[in-house]
């Protein structure tokens, strides 16, 4: 939450906003890979965690925020069953 803020919103500058990203397979490949400024976490966190991140982005944050519904809700249930999956 340091970077990005507890709400998603972006934090002093450090992490961008991310409460637009309703796609939990961005979120998990960014959280595992990295991303720009971002570092990966895959050597600090499980793989169940880091798709526990991306769940909670998808769903959470970014639902909050646009107000969308079904379609990131469905994704994330799909990552939460199996590993983070690069999107080409």
């Amino acid at each position: 939450s340091s970077c990005h803020g507890n709400d998603g919103g972006g934090s002093h500058g450090v992490g961008p906003n991310i409460t637009a990203v309703t796609s939990a397979n961005v979120v998990a490949l960014a959280a595992t890979e990295g991303k720009g400024k971002m570092p990966s976490f895959k050597e600090i966190l499980s793989d169940s965690q880091l798709r526990d991140v991306a769940v909670y982005v998808a769903q959470t944050l970014a639902i909050q925020k646009a107000g969308a519904q079904e379609a990131p809700a469905q994704e994330a249930r799909a990552l939460k069953a199996g590993a983070p999956k690069a999107e080409k």
